[in-house]
C-alpha cells in the first residue's frame, strides 16, 4: 500500500488543523455522498490496483485532525473475490497516516478469528529486502510477497529468496498500475528464507505469512511492509 500527499487501509487520518476554505465534496463507497466540507483539501483519493484489468477508484472526505474507516468491500462490486494492491493520495499537501487491517473468517462471514495490519509505505523503491520468509515447519507455514506498481510504466521484477547456499527466484513482469501476489512455495522448498526484490522501475513490496494450528488454516498471520534498498 502507497501513501503520498499531492504536492499504499482502511483508516485514513489528516494530521494538522483545520484551515477555512470553500467547500468541497466527493462521491463515497457505493454511491454515499459525503456532506460539503468547508476545511482545507478534505479530498482523499483511494485507488485500487487489480492483477488484472484497469484500476478502481474512489474518494472519501477526511477532515482535518479526523480519522476514517473505509470498508473496502463495499466499495465497488468488481473488488468481490479479487486481490486488490492501494495507492492513497490527499489532494492537498498535507500529509495523511494510511493503514491496511485485514480480517478472515472460519464457520461463517461474521465470524472473524485472525487479523493482520500494516502501514501504509510513503515512497516505491526500486530495491526491497525482507528479512523473514518461511515454507513449510511446524505450522505448514505459507508466504507470499505482494508486488504494486503504481507508475505507468511496465516493471521487470525478480524476487530471490535465499537460504544458505539456496537461492531459488522468480522474474515476473508487473503491468503498469496493477499487483501480484508471489507464492513462494511455487519456487521454493520449504526452509527459512530472506527475500529481496529487484524492480526496473519503484514498486511496492510487503510479505504476508499465515500459519496453521490445531487443525485451523491460516490460524495466525502477519503483514509487513519490506525495507527499500535504495
Amino acid at each position: 500500500m502507497l501513501v503520498r500527499s499531492s504536492g499504499s487501509f482502511n483508516r485514513i487520518r489528516r494530521l494538522r488543523p483545520p484551515r477555512r476554505r470553500r467547500g468541497l465534496a466527493a462521491p463515497g463507497p457505493a454511491g454515499y455522498r459525503d456532506p460539503v466540507s468547508d476545511y482545507d483539501s478534505p479530498l482523499v483519493d483511494v485507488t485500487m490496483l487489480l492483477d488484472e484489468g484497469p484500476p478502481v477508484s474512489t474518494a472519501v472526505v477526511v477532515p482535518s485532525a479526523t480519522r476514517r474507516t473505509l470498508w473496502l468491500n463495499g466499495v465497488d462490486p468488481r473488488l468481490e473475490g479479487r486481490s486488490f494492491g492501494l495507492v492513497v493520495r490527499a489532494r492537498g499537501d498535507e500529509p495523511i497516516v494510511a493503514e491496511r487491517a485485514m480480517w478472515w473468517p472460519r464457520g461463517g462471514p461474521h465470524y472473524w478469528y485472525e487479523a493482520h495490519a500494516v502501514a501504509g509505505i510513503a515512497a516505491p523503491a526500486r530495491s526491497w529486502a525482507f528479512a523473514d520468509a518461511e515454507i513449510g515447519g511446524t505450522g505448514e507455514a505459507s508466504t507470499y510477497v505482494l508486488l504494486a506498481n503504481p507508475s505507468t510504466s511496465p516493471a521487470f521484477v525478480e524476487v530471490v529468496a535465499r537460504a544458505g547456499t539456496v537461492a531459488p527466484s522468480r522474474a515476473m513482469t508487473l503491468a503498469p498500475l496493477s499487483r501480484a501476489t508471489v507464492d513462494l512455495s511455487t519456487f521454493c522448498p520449504p526452509l527459512r528464507y530472506s527475500v529481496s526484490v529487484e524492480s526496473s522501475v519503484p514498486i511496492v513490496a510487503e510479505r504476508a505469512t499465515y500459519s496453521s494450528a490445531s487443525s485451523v488454516p491460516w490460524a495466525a498471520g502477519l503483514a509487513l511492509a519490506g525495507t527499500p534498498r535504495q
